[in-house]
C-alpha cells in the first residue's frame, strides 16, 4: 500500500526556491548590463550629495550621524548613504561606482523575489511566475539603474512590496508594518504610502470593533508623521501643493507630452486601471476568510492601489519632465506585477488576451525607447569619462591650472544629464586633492 503524502508537502520551500532562482537570474542579467553599459564616474547629484557631503567628510574624519540624516534632494536616504559609504570604505576610500551599482542590483533583484514568494505562497503559479521574471529581465533602464545615488528607488520599492504583503494578511502585524515603514522612510520620502494603505485595508477588511478603528487611525497618523519626518519637500517637490482641480489636471496634461498621442493613451489606461483596482478593492468583502486565492487577489489589489498612489504623486511632483515614461519605468514594473497577480484568478475571461496584449505593447514601447536612449547615453558617458580623466591629468600635473581652462576641457564633452547649468561645480570638485585620492585607481600618468 502506497502512502499518499502529496497533501503533506509544503509549498513554502518551492516558493522560496523559485524566489531564490529568480533573484540570482535577474542579478546576473543586471550585472551584465552594468558591465556592458555602466560607467565609473559621478553623475548629477552625486557631485554634492555623495562626494562632498559623504566621501570627503569620511576622508577627513568629520562625518557625523547627522550627515546620514541630512536632506538629499527631497529625501533622507539613510540606507543609500550607508550602503555607498560601506563600499567606499571597503575599496580603501576609492570611488568605485560600478561596485555600488552591483550592490544596488542585488536590492533590485530582491523586489521580484518577494513578489514571487507572495505569488506562490500557497500554490505554484508557474506561468505567472515566468511572466513576472520576464518583466524584470529586459536590459533596460533610465538613470536609476546607472546612478548609485538612486538606489533609494529600489529600497523604497522593496519595502513597499514587503509592506503590501504584510497588509494583505487577515491580521497584519502592526509591529512588522511599523518597522517596514520606518525602513522605507530611511530610504525614500514615499514611505508614507505604506501605512496609509494599511489604514485603508484595515478600514475595509477589519472587524467592526474599537480595536480595528484605533489600528486604522494609528496607521493613518503614522503615514502623516512619515511624510513630515522623512521628507523635506521643496516647493516643487511637495505632493500636496495642488490648490485646484485644473492645476492637477494640467500637471497630468504636461506629462502626456511623451510620446504624443501615445502619452495621453498611456495615462488614460493607467488611470483607468487604478480606478478599476480601487473599485475592486472596495467591493472585495465578505468572501471566505483565509482562502489562498483570496489572499492572492487581495495582495494584487493592494499592490495595484499602492502603485497607483505612488506613481500619481511622482507624476505630479515631476510635472514638466517629458521623459517620465523612461525615468519611472521601474515603478511601472510594480503595476504590471499587480496585474499578473490578478490574472491568476481571471482564467476563462474573454477579454484577458486583449488586456495582456495591451500590457505587452506598453512594456515593449517604453522598453524599446529606453534601451535606445541608454545605448546613446552609454556612449556619451564613456566619452565624458575619458574627458574627465584628461581634466584630472591636467590638475595633477599642473595644480595651478586656471578654472576657466579646466572648464573648457570639461566642456569638450557634454555632461550626461548633468543637473547643473554649467561646469563650474564639477570643475571645483576635481581640483580637490581628495578627489584625486578617490580615483587613484585610474591611470592618471601624463600622456
Amino acid at each position: 500500500m502506497q502512502l499518499d503524502i502529496s497533501n503533506l508537502r509544503s509549498r513554502r520551500p518551492s516558493a522560496i526556491a523559485l524566489a531564490a532562482i529568480a533573484w540570482g537570474l535577474i542579478f546576473l542579467v543586471k550585472s551584465w548590463q552594468l558591465y556592458r553599459y555602466g560607467v565609473d564616474i559621478p553623475w548629477s547629484d552625486q557631485w554634492d550629495n555623495e562626494i562632498t557631503l559623504i566621501y570627503f567628510k569620511a576622508m577627513d574624519g568629520t562625518l557625523s550621524w547627522g550627515d546620514f540624516w541630512a536632506q538629499g534632494n527631497e529625501h533622507r536616504i539613510v540606507l543609500t548613504k550607508a550602503m555607498d559609504l560601506a563600499i567606499f570604505e571597503l575599496n580603501g576610500q576609492r570611488f568605485r561606482q560600478l561596485h555600488v551599482l552591483v550592490a544596488q542590483s542585488l536590492v533590485f533583484s530582491l523586489i521580484p523575489a518577494v513578489l514571487l514568494f507572495a505569488l506562490n505562497r500557497e500554490k505554484i503559479y508557474l506561468l505567472a511566475s515566468l511572466l513576472l521574471v520576464a518583466l524584470f529581465l529586459p536590459v533596460i533602464g533610465w538613470e536609476n539603474f546607472y546612478w548609485s545615488y538612486q538606489s533609494q528607488v529600489y529600497f523604497a520599492l522593496l519595502f513597499g512590496v514587503i509592506g503590501t504583503y504584510l497588509i494583505s494578511h487577515e491580521r497584519p502585524s502592526a509591529i512588522a508594518l511599523t518597522i517596514v515603514t520606518l525602513l522605507a522612510g530611511l530610504s525614500n520620502a514615499s514611505s508614507f504610502f505604506i501605512p496609509f494603505l494599511a489604514a485603508i485595508a484595515i478600514a475595509l477588511w477589519g472587524p467592526r470593533n474599537r480595536r480595528s478603528t484605533f489600528a486604522a487611525m494609528y496607521f493613518l497618523a503614522l503615514s502623516m508623521l512619515c511624510y513630515k519626518i522623512f521628507s523635506a519637500p521643496k516647493p516643487e517637490h511637495d505632493v500636496f501643493k495642488a490648490t485646484s482641480l485644473p492645476q492637477l489636471v494640467d500637471s497630468f496634461g504636461r506629462y502626456s507630452a511623451w510620446p504624443g498621442y501615445w502619452g495621453w493613451l498611456f495615462w488614460f489606461v493607467l488611470a483607468g486601471l487604478s480606478a478599476v483596482m480601487l473599485f475592486k478593492l472596495l467591493r472585495y468583502r465578505g468572501q471566505e476568510a483565509g482562502a489562498p486565492h483570496n489572499r492572492l487577489v487581495r495582495y494584487g489589489l493592494l499592490l495595484g492601489l499602492w502603485f497607483g498612489m505612488f506613481l500619481t504623486s511622482s507624476i505630479y511632483v515631476r510635472a514638466g519632465f517629458p521623459d517620465v515614461p523612461n525615468r519611472y519605468f521601474d515603478y511601472y514594473l510594480i503595476g504590471f506585477a499587480a496585474l499578473i497577480f490578478l490574472f491568476t484568478q481571471l482564467k476563462g475571461k474573454r477579454w484577458l488576451p486583449l488586456l495582456a496584449g495591451c500590457i505587452v505593447i506598453s512594456v515593449t514601447t517604453v522598453a524599446f525607447k529606453s534601451f535606445i536612449q541608454w545605448s546613446n547615453y552609454a556612449q556619451m558617458k564613456n566619452a565624458y569619462r575619458d574627458n574627465m580623466i584628461a581634466a584630472l591629468k591636467l590638475v595633477q600635473h599642473n595644480p595651478h591650472i586656471g578654472q576657466s581652462e579646466l572648464e573648457e576641457q570639461l566642456k569638450k564633452v557634454p555632461l550626461p544629464y548633468a543637473g547643473y547649468p554649467n561646469y563650474e561645480y564639477p570643475g571645483l570638485v576635481i581640483r580637490d586633492p581628495r578627489f584625486l585620492r578617490m580615483h587613484r585607481h585610474w591611470d592618471l600618468k601624463a600622456d
